[in-house]
């Protein structure tokens, strides 16, 4: 995964995350060689929708939100999620100072706003400044707190000047400060903002038409949009479907384009042979899928029983049951190849002997443990083999909390679960920040390690490539040590994508990119 805002929204929407083993980036290499025509409407089966199209809450407001934010508002730059490196959109440019400290955005030129309003650089400042008032509580809020000072020094030119250097501080504007919405917009709704299309206004390729709650999304090609001649559709007609089977159903049926899915491979596997779509999506790089430990809950307040419930986990057995062994196993936390990986970090699992050894010292000492597994329907699968194996424990119990996906984001949110599938996946210095510094209002497990905080804080502005790979280093290696979280598999969010359907190129690596995309048939 390229980039932590979108890791923010795997998080708090447990729903979107997927297990695809594979990217077919190479298929979509080839898809965008081909000359794209213009015209026509794609229609998009996804998890969830959003619950509102305010900046400020959009990014937590559930599945659905980042390809709403996408099509709306566009973004600053995004992140390839190959390379890592920043690719320019609405920005024109991005330099920083030696030291990682001042930072200066360049804004394309004669960008706007579809209600007419210039974004320039007085609209970035007004949408930062925004993200900071206490009474909205922005998803964002301590992102845009941290920035230190920043200025339009010109009606182009943005000038940040960080309180510390953050050498990996241009992953900040792929997400929330990344996604610009019309000063002139928000001050005439107010607190209706965002709460319907003629309230929402930003400079992406798509207007929002109609939004039928619960039923679709309509968005419109926007005429204004900056990269002419995309947006390459007419209209695009987005359809929430939770129902993993019925989303089966309806994409077989050729009832969507594009669908993403939050399944096992293997189903996936057959719905691409039977449809003969393509897989869009890229495994992440650092950490994936997990079970967190909320260790604020009786038992998991001890690491013993947190390091038992890693122990007692077999993640091999675990793949073949929940999907048929195809998935991506986070065997170290950064994979084999990339410049953080260490061989020595890792989780160690399968040991059951040693799991209960930790279990009876607990028993003896404080009594049996029960505890509660909050996850999604479409993780059952996972979910019934790790309890399967969790409960092979003697003095240990766990039960399984199967909810629907706003329901289980609600409550890992406000801290009302005990187990919870979560992903923390991360790879660069502002993305570890923002998931596991104690801090950190998107630590929605309440990690906190004063070790760990240190290192983040170190790792955030040092530009040393050695002393860089100490510090992921003990970061990783703590947070494992730590039993937070039992690894499942290398987190993606995997998109099907029908025959026809072409110009697929990454937006930030979740999603496809659908200013480039075009339908071969009208």
């Amino acid at each position: 995964m390229a980039h932590w805002r979108r890791v923010i929204s795997v998080v708090l929407a447990i729903a979107s995350v997927g297990i695809w083993a594979i990217a077919s980036g190479a298929d979509a290499g080839a898809a965008s060689q081909q000359k794209p025509k213009s015209g026509g409407t794609l229609t998009y089966l996804q998890s969830g929708e959003p619950v509102l199209m305010d900046n400020v809450k959009l990014f937590g407001s559930g599945s659905g939100a980042g390809l709403a934010g996408q099509l709306a508002y566009d973004t600053l730059i995004s992140v390839d999620p190959v390379t890592l490196k920043p690719v320019m959109r609405l920005a024109k440019s991005l330099d920083s100072s030696p030291d990682a400290r001042v930072w200066t955005i360049k804004l394309r030129p004669q960008v706007v706003f579809s209600d007419g309003t210039p974004l320039d650089a007085a609209a970035v400042v007004a949408n930062w400044d925004r993200h900071k008032i206490p009474a909205l509580a922005s998803v964002c809020l301590t992102i845009a707190s941290g920035l230190g000072s920043y200025v339009a020094r010109d009606t182009s030119t943005v000038v940040i000047t960080l309180p510390e250097a953050r050498v990996a501080f241009r992953n900040q504007l792929a997400g929330c400060l990344g996604q610009i919405e019309s000063p002139t917009a928000v001050a005439k709704y107010g607190a209706n903002y965002g709460t319907s299309p003629e309230t929402t206004v930003g400079a992406g390729p798509f207007l929002l038409k109609e939004w039928a709650r619960g039923s679709q999304m309509t968005w419109a090609r926007n005429p204004t949009y900056w990269d002419k001649p995309r947006p390459y559709l007419d209209s695009m007609v987005v359809k929430p479907v939770n129902d993993t089977n019925q989303k089966f159903v309806a994409f077989q049926a050729g009832q969507g384009d594009v669908a993403n899915f939050s399944s096992t491979s293997t189903q996936i596997a057959g719905l691409v042979e039977s449809t003969g779509a393509k897989i869009f999506g890229y495994p992440s790089v650092g950490g994936g899928a997990d079970v967190a430990f909320n260790q604020k809950a009786p038992g998991l307040d001890d690491v013993r029983i947190r390091t038992a419930l890693v122990l007692a986990t077999d993640p091999e057995d675990l793949n073949l049951k929940a999907a048929g062994g195809t998935a991506t196993l986070v065997e170290t936390y950064f994979v084999k190849g990339s410049p953080q990986y260490n061989p020595k970090v890792r989780q160690v699992s399968n040991n059951l002997k040693q799991a209960q050894k930790l279990v009876d010292e607990y028993v003896a000492e404080k009594g049996p443990v029960n505890l509660s597994f909050l996850l999604t329907e479409s993780l059952t699968s996972w979910g019934q083999a790790q309890v399967q194996q969790w409960n092979r424990l003697n003095g240990l119990t766990v039960q399984l909390d199967v909810v629907p996906a706003p329901n289980a984001q609600s409550r890992l949110t406000v801290g009302d679960w005990q187990m919870a599938v979560t992903a923390h996946a991360a790879s660069d210095p502002e993305a570890l920040n923002t998931l596991l510094h104690s801090t950190s209002r998107s630590n929605v497990i309440k990690y906190s390690n004063p070790t760990v905080d240190a290192a983040l804080t170190q790792l955030r502005g040092e530009t040393d490539a050695k002393k860089q790979y100490a510090l992921y280093t003990t970061i990783t290696k703590e947070f494992l040590d730590d039993a937070a979280v039992v690894y499942w598999f290398r987190a993606l969010l995997p998109t099907v994508i029908r025959k026809g359907v072409s110009g697929i190129a990454p937006y930030n690596g979740a999603n496809p990119d659908f200013a480039q995309i075009s339908l071969a048939k009208q």
